[in-house]
C-alpha cells in the first residue's frame, strides 16, 4: 500500500509514474531499490520505452557486491570501515563511476560515488558502511559474515542493513550511467552511523566541504513495505532492559 499525497519537494505521487515498481528487499535474485526508479523518473522525464537497462549479468554483480560487503566485517567500533569502503569503491570503478573517499579520520572514509555529468547532484543515495555487532555466534543460522544465499534471499550481518542497501543503490548507479543524464545522481556511503548517527564523521563532515547536493534524497534501507518520503528528525530515548539482544 502506498500514500497517495505529494511528498515534501511536490513530486508527483507513486501513481503518476509508469516506471515505478515494487519488490521486496534483500533478495538475491531481485536487490534493486526500486524507490530509486520513482525519483529518477521525476528528476529526469524519460519515455515508456528507456527503463533503467537492468541486465542478468549486472543483478548478479550486484549480488556478489552485497556479499562481498557483507564478508567485509564493518562492526562499530571494532572494524574501520576503510576495508569495506573500498570494496564499494572497487565495484564502482570497475563499472565507470566517478568515485571519491573523502575522510575526516582517513581509517573511516565517506564513499562518493556518481553517475551522470560532473555538478551538483539532483538526487542524493545515502547509506552508511558499518554495522552493529554480530552478537552470540551459536544464535545465527547462518554465519554472520558468511553472506549465505538460501531460498533466494542472502544471510549476514548488515545484509538489510545497510549493505543491502549499499550494493543496490550501486547496482542502480550502473544502469542509470547508460541513460543520457542531465544532472548527476550522487551516492553517499558515510561511516559511523551505528554509533547514534551524530554525522561527525560523515553527512555533517561532507557537508561541511561542501560536497553534498541534492533536490531529492533516498536513505536507501531496502526491505520496507513502504516508501516512507520524510521524517521530523530524531527523539533519542536511554533505556534499560533486561533479555536476549537483536536488531
Amino acid at each position: 500500500r502506498f500514500v497517495n499525497r505529494p511528498d515534501p519537494i511536490a513530486m508527483p505521487t507513486l501513481p503518476q509514474c509508469r516506471t515505478f515498481r515494487y519488490t521486496r528487499g534483500c533478495r538475491a535474485d531481485c536487490i534493486w531499490p526500486i524507490c530509486v526508479r520513482y525519483y529518477a523518473c521525476q528528476l529526469f522525464p524519460m519515455r515508456e520505452e528507456e527503463h533503467m537497462p537492468i541486465s542478468a549479468d549486472l543483478n548478479g554483480a550486484v549480488t556478489k557486491l552485497c556479499q562481498d560487503l557483507i564478508r567485509t566485517p564493518s562492526v562499530n567500533g571494532r572494524d574501520p570501515e576503510r576495508a569495506v569502503a573500498e570494496v564499494a569503491a572497487n565495484f564502482a570503478r570497475a563499472h565507470g563511476l566517478w568515485v571519491d573517499l573523502p575522510a575526516l579520520d582517513p581509517h573511516r572514509p565517506n564513499l562518493l560515488v556518481r553517475a551522470g555529468p560532473p555538478g551538483n547532484a539532483a538526487l542524493l543515495l545515502v547509506a552508511h558502511l558499518d554495522t552493529v555487532a554480530e552478537g552470540e555466534i551459536s544464535t545465527w543460522r547462518h554465519a554472520p559474515f558468511g553472506a549465505h544465499i538460501e531460498h533466494g534471499r542472502i544471510y549476514g550481518r548488515g545484509a538489510c542493513d545497510n549493505k543491502g542497501g549499499l550494493a543496490a543503490a550501486l547496482g542502480a548507479l550502473v544502469a542509470a550511467k547508460h541513460l543520457e543524464l542531465p544532472f548527476p545522481i550522487l551516492l553517499a556511503g558515510v561511516p559511523d552511523e551505528e554509533a547514534g548517527a551524530t554525522g561527525t564523521l560523515g553527512i555533517k563532515y561532507l557537508h561541511e566541504m561542501g560536497l553534498l547536493s541534492g533536490r531529492g534524497a533516498i536513505y536507501v534501507y531496502p526491505g520496507n513495505r513502504e516508501l516512507v518520503i520524510g521524517h521530523r528528525g530524531v527523539l533519542r530515548l536511554v533505556l534499560r532492559t533486561r533479555g536476549k539482544a537483536f536488531h
